[in-house]
């Protein structure tokens, strides 16, 4: 049995899958006008020993990340750096596609 800790609720929770043995898996990925820091490979970490945790319990686990590379501190970094912010951000993004 796996249980989360709810947020919303304040409590730890029985973890029930919606579909079955299947588990889809959304996080927050990385803002990739610099590289990633310790704050990022923390999350990463993370969320990794939950899907294999989740794996090994027998669910089929499917993930997906997001790739934050338009926002205000990347358009503030290209700016500084006088370039375009897909030159800035195409660099990093490589590392995680």
């Amino acid at each position: 049995m796996l249980r989360l800790y709810n947020s919303f609720g304040k409590r730890f929770d029985k973890f029930h899958s919606g579909n079955k043995n299947v588990v889809n898996i959304f996080t927050c990925g990385p803002s990739v006008y610099q590289r990633a820091n310790i704050g990022n490979f923390r999350t990463f970490l993370f969320e990794d020993i939950l899907a294999r945790y989740m794996k090994y319990l027998g669910y089929d686990v499917r993930r997906g990340m997001n790739l934050t590379d338009i926002e205000d501190k990347a358009l503030k970094e290209a700016e500084k750096q006088q370039t375009t912010v897909q030159r800035l951000t195409e660099e990093n993004k490589n590392v995680y596609v």
